[in-house]
């Protein structure tokens, strides 16, 4: 029997020849980057309005030397208390959601855990002021009605206008968070993060 001929390693392959897909390097999924873009961003405007709305009370009052005489429009100490209060919990959420938006980009599974609770927090904490800031403005907006300050028929649009404010904000607000749970609870999604452990 003769010899066959050694076969060069190096030599190239034949061709495939059944049809399907051709074998090459998986590309990485390109969602946490998208994902994390969006929550770096989301992250500095929260941050960025939670130190404007901090700001606005004591902006307003000082400001009441400007107002026409027989007009006021103050901020409470009460009323201070909630809006910086709750400025400060935006702020702080803003600063988690950047965080958790750079851990992403990086791929940490501790940044998956970490969006997920800013989602639920930022649900919860939307409940409450979105409903309260409607109330804000609504006694604002009497205040300035009583002092003549408001356009006829200011009233009547009000009363259709802040209920669609609610409804607004509130999808407005909930749209990122509850696409992120909803996005994170896929398989596919699952299976990409288990990869960073």
């Amino acid at each position: 029997m003769a010899d066959e001929p050694e076969r060069n390693p190096l030599a190239p392959m034949a061709p495939p020849t059944q049809a399907g897909p051709l074998g090459g390097p998986l590309r990485p999924a390109g969602w946490p980057t998208a994902i994390g873009i969006i929550a770096i961003i989301l992250g500095i405007l929260d941050l960025l309005g939670g130190c404007m709305s901090a700001a606005s009370p004591f902006m307003m009052n000082s400001m009441k030397g400007l107002m026409p005489a027989g007009y006021t429009i103050e901020y409470t100490p009460r009323l201070i208390a909630w809006t910086v209060g709750m400025s400060i919990l935006l702020m702080i959420l803003g600063g988690v959601l950047l965080s958790a938006g750079i851990g992403l980009l990086q791929r940490r599974a501790g940044a998956v855990r970490t969006v997920r609770a800013w989602a639920v927090a930022k649900i919860l904490l939307t409940l409450v002021t979105v409903p309260v800031s409607y109330s804000i403005q609504q006694t604002m907006f009497e205040s300035m009605r009583q002092q003549g300050m408001s356009p006829p028929g200011f009233a009547g649009f009000f009363a259709v206008l802040g209920p669609l404010s609610i409804v607004l904000g509130l999808a407005w607000a909930w749209a990122f968070p509850v696409f992120v749970l909803i996005w994170l609870a896929r398989g596919s999604s699952k299976a990409e993060i288990a990869k960073w452990m």
